[in-house]
């Protein structure tokens, strides 16, 4: 049967699979015949409080089952899930609910008021919930709820392409279950994991948030977990675990890292606590459904892979000019069915980003001679130093490779001779001192002149990153360019 919508997929999925564990939470299973059942409950309410069919409803709840509910409750409804952080201030979430037009938001309160003990355990579903692949299916707010919000609009198409072109390649159907760690309002979570390990039989295990090193550590072990999906933070806080106590993760068989890449020496680390498991670099962006490539298992060449099932990448110079060769740094193109319907209401900013049905993922990279896709960096990160591009990515990952370096980031200033310099603000690792000749004589010979920081400046307390575990360069350019944090010339 060709599926044409996510509530057809669970229907058929459900039909396959009805008595078998999907889902695993404190200790209790839930089958895939349950939770389509309490997902129905959250369909009769919807319907029960008059809202129209189409409408969008917001999705305001931490990582848990009431949220896969709430997710395909509104799908089986026919409306369009906005899933939201679940802690959003009551500014971010009216102005969420008002530049998305919700008709409703779904959260912990209307989550108690839902009767889960009268669930439909039937498998079938409404067919005429979505008619066409090409309907909206999801609202996934890609930036700040304030300012100018940018809101990724996906199809059912997108959705379920990448949820089948993910799962084949990380060859999901041989892997018995996966801990989600990331939030469940990320589409990286919803499609690569929920979706695509729905398609493909794989048990998810939840844990809400906070998530703690050790929660994760001591679940994975009584549970043998097969796998895990993680962005680099939450691995770089277990190999500090493993550093402290030599725990080792001997369950896992596969290891997929999104959100940023990770560094070559935490990779040979990880290798060690988890000597089963295959490591999987992934690269995507919201606007992609997530994903655009991911490396094959068992490979051990880092990088961002090939690209996933029917989906084609370039890397250009400029608009008009694709490279020639391979290893030339370019901007990174994408196409296939997983490329985003557009951004809601800023069609400006979908034309600008959408090319010739190429998506401009912004960000720069290249394609190794195996055919790998290797990402530097974005785009507007770059900092050109006398008219030479320097990739702050790179040298953050030559420092990143000493124990004294717990962190560093890399900006810009103005400089008179050369319009801009690099600047290094590093987090020494605790037990270890280091001064800014030191930082300088350590790359010395190894990066070119220009890529060494020309001003070091230190800080005592952790850099502020986003809840993917990305830097937030512009928020750590202005508390440090702006204030006399111990700052050396």
């Amino acid at each position: 049967m060709y599926i044409t919508s996510i509530p057809l997929l669970l229907s058929s999925k459900v039909k396959e699979n009805e008595l078998r564990i999907l889902v695993k939470k404190n200790n209790v299973e839930y089958s895939y015949g349950e939770i389509l059942a309490n997902s129905k409950c959250v369909k009769s309410y919807i319907e029960g409080a008059n809202i129209p069919r189409g409408s969008h409803i917001g999705i305001c709840l931490n990582n848990g089952l009431e949220f896969i509910y709430c997710l395909f409750g509104i799908w089986l409804s026919g409306r369009v899930p906005v899933p939201l952080p679940y802690n959003h201030s009551e500014l971010e979430l009216n102005n969420a609910i008002k530049f998305h037009d919700l008709a409703y938001v779904l959260s912990q309160k209307q989550i108690e008021q839902i009767d889960f003990t009268v669930a439909d355990d039937g498998y079938e579903t409404e067919a005429e919930a979505c008619e066409s692949t090409n309907e909206l299916a999801l609202l996934l707010p890609t930036s700040g709820s304030t300012g100018n919000p940018k809101t990724v609009m996906l199809s059912h198409g997108n959705i379920i392409s990448n949820a089948i072109a993910h799962g084949k390649k990380a060859n999901l159907k041989n892997i018995g279950s996966i801990l989600i760690t990331m939030p469940m309002h990320f589409s990286s979570t919803i499609v690569t994991q929920i979706l695509s390990c729905i398609i493909y039989r794989t048990t998810l295990h939840i844990l809400e948030y906070p998530i703690f090193t050790r929660k994760i550590i001591d679940l994975v072990n009584k549970e043998k977990i097969a796998a895990i999906a993680a962005v680099p933070t939450t691995i770089y806080l277990l190999i500090d675990e493993y550093n402290k106590n030599k725990v080792k993760l001997h369950s896992f068989e596969l290891i997929i890292i999104s959100g940023a890449s990770l560094r070559t020496s935490a990779a040979e680390i990880l290798r060690d606590i988890c000597p089963n498991a295959d490591i999987v670099i992934t690269y995507g962006l919201t606007e992609a459904s997530p994903r655009i490539s991911m490396m094959a298992r068992g490979e051990r060449k880092l990088s961002s892979g090939k690209p996933v099932e029917n989906v084609e990448v370039i890397v250009k110079e400029d608009d008009n000019y694709e490279t020639n060769g391979r290893n030339k740094i370019g901007r990174i193109y994408a196409k296939g069915p997983n490329i985003m319907m557009g951004y809601y209401k800023n069609e400006k900013l979908t034309r600008q980003i959408m090319k010739d049905g190429w998506l401009d993922t912004e960000d720069l990279g290249y394609i190794d001679e195996e055919g790998d896709l290797h990402v530097v960096g974005r785009n507007k990160n770059i900092i050109i130093v006398g008219g030479i591009n320097v990739y702050p990515e790179e040298t953050e990952e030559f420092y990143l490779g000493f124990d004294e370096i717990q962190e560093i980031i890399v900006i810009s200033i103005s400089d008179q001779t050369y319009g801009e310099a690099p600047v290094g603000v590093v987090r020494v690792r605790e037990g270890h001192s280091i001064t800014t000749q030191d930082l300088t004589r350590m790359a010395f010979g190894k990066l070119s002149v220009h890529k060494i920081p020309k001003k070091w400046i230190f800080s005592d307390d952790p850099l502020p990153k986003t809840v993917t575990g990305k830097y937030q360069r512009n928020l750590i350019k202005n508390m440090f360019l702006n204030t006399d944090r111990r700052q050396y010339e």
